[in-house]
Parts: C-alpha cells; sequence; structure tokens
C-alpha cells in the first residue's frame, strides 16, 4: 500500500465498520489512504478516521469526501435518492 501509488498501483478498499479496519491494517497503514469516503458512523469512529466527528451528523444518502493530503472535508450526496 506504501508504495503502490509510486509504481503506479492504487488501492481501492471498502469495509463496513471501524472494527473491521482496525483488525486489517493498522492505524499507520489506514493513514495512507490519502482519499477517504465516510457515511453516517459514531462520532468516535469519524474521529478516528477523519480526526473530526463529522460523518457523525450525516443524514440518509449523504457522505464525507476527505483528502488527508489537502485536508479537505467536503459533504456530497453520493446517489440520488
Amino acid at each position: 500500500l506504501r508504495e503502490g501509488p509510486h509504481n503506479g498501483i492504487h488501492t481501492i478498499a471498502w469495509v463496513d465498520t471501524l472494527a473491521s479496519l482496525e483488525r486489517t491494517l493498522d492505524r499507520t497503514t489506514t493513514r495512507e489512504f490519502d482519499n477517504r469516503v465516510l457515511f453516517q458512523m459514531s462520532m468516535t469512529d469519524s474521529s478516528n478516521l477523519i480526526d473530526s466527528p463529522a460523518a457523525n451528523q450525516l443524514g440518509f444518502h449523504r457522505a464525507i469526501f476527505f483528502s488527508e493530503e489537502q485536508g479537505i472535508i467536503e459533504k456530497f450526496r453520493p446517489y440520488k435518492s
């Protein structure tokens, strides 16, 4: 994961809970994913993933795009209802 982008290899991962992610990857490796998309989740889980409780305040059909490199947190509608 760390060396992939420099070699033209990019990774997309999906997990259903923060606990599943933590069982698979340590926190340092999780930070290697520069871009993250979060749906509604607990304040604690949101803070662990993007250092902000913002995903706790999302409603249905809303998500947050987070860029570690650019420091962007942007709400969006991932699909039309």
